[in-house]
């Protein structure tokens, strides 16, 4: 359980029934923030050791049944040369026997694996640019068991990984009809990088860039003391509108500044994103 009040407050059957962990070499490990705001680290994985196999396969697990569908689903080498051994991974995990049989099937967990189940997952990895880390997942497994009291995990990994890894900026890379995009802007304004991205599997991809900020971790896991500044939108895009993507990257290309400004409307391919260009 956290110190921190307002954590307490605001995901009680998150830090009562789930451990967090973090996934990081030995030389990795002293560069963190630990605990985050508090939360006291209960699992620490060195993806070097034979032993952490067992834990880094159901990550996979959690990058399948996330991106999968959306042919998006990494390999595992992918995961370990571009994350667990360049940068740090932070989530939520239980330990197996808590979970009942119905769980158990339709999270997958089979025979031999660990005894602790990992059940969100934030990855990032630090550029060359001091304090600039690049997002590289963010998946949680809440949607598989709604009944549980587990509202806000997604969220809560990402502000605690922003806060362990005193990123100053984050970039990272999403869909525009990806429901990830309510969690992103709720850390504030995303600068866009790009709109439309076709060096990516998948195009319709936008790229951006989040300032992170104190108050504004603060305020996106519910402190009432600190709040985000919102611009409001000169325009709404929808998140299959291919062409409206194409025409916002070309006025990005000809050196307009935008950006995400609030939190999507509807359900990924049926939301709407709301745009502001910055004068």
């Amino acid at each position: 359980m956290t110190e921190n009040p307002v954590l307490a407050t605001k995901y009680p059957g998150v830090l009562a029934q789930l451990v967090p962990y973090v996934v990081a070499t030995p030389d990795m490990i002293p560069l963190l923030n630990l605990p985050p705001f508090g939360v006291p680290v209960g699992l620490s994985v060195n993806p070097l050791r034979m032993d952490s196999r067992p834990f880094l396969e159901r990550i996979q697990v959690i990058d399948r049944l996330s991106f999968g569908p959306r042919g998006l689903h990494m390999p595992q080498w992918i995961f370990f040369d571009g994350a667990a051994i360049t940068g740090a991974v932070f989530g939520f995990a239980i330990p197996q026997n808590q979970l009942t049989s119905s769980e158990r099937e339709v999270l997958q967990v089979k025979k031999g694996d660990p005894d602790w189940i990992p059940l969100s997952i934030y990855a990032a990895i630090p550029s060359h640019q001091p304090g600039v880390w690049v997002g590289h997942n963010l998946s949680s497994l809440k949607s598989l068991v709604p009944h549980r009291p587990w509202q806000g995990l997604g969220l809560l990994t990402k502000a605690l990984a922003l806060k362990m890894f005193q990123a100053d900026f984050q970039c990272g890379v999403t869909q525009w009809s990806t429901g990830a995009l309510h969690i992103h802007t709720r850390f504030g304004p995303l600068e866009l990088l790009s709109a439309y991205t076709p060096a990516h599997t998948r195009p319709d991809s936008l790229t951006y860039r989040l300032k992170v900020e104190e108050p504004h971790l603060r305020a996106a896991v519910g402190d009432p003391e600190y709040s985000i500044v919102r611009l409001p939108p000169d325009m709404w895009l929808e998140g299959r509108d291919t062409q409206a993507m194409l025409r916002l990257q070309d006025r990005l290309e000809k050196g307009e500044k935008a950006v995400i400004c609030g939190q999507p409307e509807g359900k990924k391919e049926e939301s709407r994103v709301p745009v502001a260009f910055l004068k």
